[in-house]
């Protein structure tokens, strides 16, 4: 059994070396590390090349491509029967890939796992990352649209799986949450309880980086799965009211309060019998009686 671990980075000389690192100290040895350099214009080729370990293979590309072509180029390229996207700031516990193999092989019918992750420095979130105490198998589809479930960088793919629900959506700017979405709703799903990757935290971060593009993705993703008729015209305009309200809620922190009323309006009317959609008119209303126009 062999693993294809794909890593995509931009200007990560100063984080890289500890997270290549972490993959060549995994107790498991059978895989190949697939880094794609969106055209850094730091050290981080020279970091790469440090470490003279065939089973790393670094691509280097023209800067300014999607995270969804970068990671496909990476899955394209690789040759492994299951596929990990780790990304370039982050690390990975020593047991990583031994235990990825034992869960594939208890489970066979499993072909998609993913699992918590431990936060560098720790951090305050609301409430726990992933709500459950114990690991489990099945179908995750319903708990990852109710939020339950956050598409982080953390997953192992099989390779059969791909082939049935296709790459990253090019389309989209990153597609994680998209591919996700089509997973849990064609693959029997793992969650692994244990905290298996380190995520640091810093200030060049994506994630913390709000870009309202990645909310465009959801919807697209929501509009591709409504045609395939898997979720239905209720759940998908409950999910827009929610994806637009979220929209507001940054918009409010930013103070930007005529954009926070029309996002709030736009969820109201995405789903207005809904509690979410009622809460948004009630929001909407209240900042249109504050002159917010």
């Amino acid at each position: 059994m062999k693993f294809s671990i794909v890593t995509i980075t931009y200007n990560r000389a100063k984080l890289i070396a500890d997270t290549i690192q972490s993959v060549i100290a995994q107790d498991f040895t059978d895989f190949e590390h697939i880094i794609i350099d969106d055209g850094s214009t730091d050290e981080t080729e020279t970091v790469v090349s440090s470490f003279h370990e065939s089973r790393i293979r670094y691509f280097r590309y023209p800067h300014g491509n999607k995270r969804s072509f970068l990671r496909n180029e990476g899955i394209r390229k690789s040759q492994g029967e299951n596929i990990c996207i780790l990304d370039s700031d982050d690390i990975w516990m020593s047991n990583k890939l031994s235990r990825m193999k034992a869960i594939f092989e208890t489970h066979p019918d499993v072909d998609f796992i993913f699992h918590n992750i431990e936060f560098q420095p720790q951090r305050t979130i609301d409430g726990p990352l992933f709500p459950y105490s114990q690991s489990f198998k099945g179908s995750i589809f319903k708990n990852l649209l109710a939020d339950k479930i956050l598409p982080f960088p953390v997953f192992t793919i099989t390779r059969k799986a791909v082939d049935k629900i296709g790459l990253f959506d090019e389309r989209l700017i990153d597609g994680q949450h998209d591919l996700y979405l089509r997973a849990a709703s064609q693959l029997i799903a793992f969650f692994e309880t244990e905290k298996l990757t380190v995520m640091r935290k810093h200030g060049q971060n994506i994630s913390d980086n709000i870009n309202f593009a990645h909310y465009d993705d959801f919807i697209v993703s929501l509009e591709k799965l409504r045609r395939m008729k898997l979720i239905s015209a209720w759940r998908f305009r409950e999910q827009l009211s929610r994806v637009y309200g979220k929209n507001a809620y940054i918009y409010m922190n930013d103070k930007e309060l005529p954009a926070a009323k029309k996002f709030y309006g736009k969820s109201f009317l995405a789903a207005p019998a809904s509690i979410r959609g009622l809460k948004s008119a009630f929001m909407c209303l209240s900042l249109y009686l504050k002159g917010a126009n």
